[in-house]
């Protein structure tokens, strides 16, 4: 069976499972990016990452709405800064949940988010300090 993949969960080595069931168990988040894979003819085991049929995307759906195991701070500071093109107020909240997800995307490897992390923590900055200029202009023109 040469489609006869093995992973690692912590310190138990699972499988052989085909390449699907790789596939559905990192779309459920109950596997992540950094798990290890091996298989018969590698050399050493590897990231799944690392593994291009792993990696593809299923389509445009998943950049919107993920499907893997997200942390939700980053998820949500990444739609607030968007939105606080439109509601400015949003903005210190982004900044606010994009540092708080950063921190839990490091406590917990497995997660994915860090860009909407970064979204978060640069758009929610950067109309932060748009505020705080806008605020300054008024309060000082009186």
């Amino acid at each position: 069976m040469n489609d006869a993949w093995f992973y690692r969960v912590g310190d138990s080595q699972l499988g052989p499972v085909p390449m699907v069931e790789l596939q559905r168990l990192l779309g459920t988040g109950q596997i992540g990016p950094s798990v290890a894979l091996w298989r018969q003819g590698l050399a050493e085991w590897m990231p799944a990452s690392q593994v291009p049929a792993l990696m593809q995307p299923e389509g445009g759906v998943q950049f919107l709405v993920p499907t893997a195991r997200t942390s939700g701070l980053a998820l949500t500071a990444g739609y607030l800064g968007i939105f606080g093109f439109f509601f400015p107020p949003l903005a210190p909240v982004a900044l606010a949940l994009g540092i708080m997800g950063v921190r839990d995307l490091k406590r917990h490897r497995e997660k994915n988010g860090w860009g909407r992390a970064i979204t978060g923590i640069v758009l929610g900055g950067l109309l932060s300090l748009g505020l705080l200029v806008l605020l300054g202009v008024i309060i000082f023109k009186k």
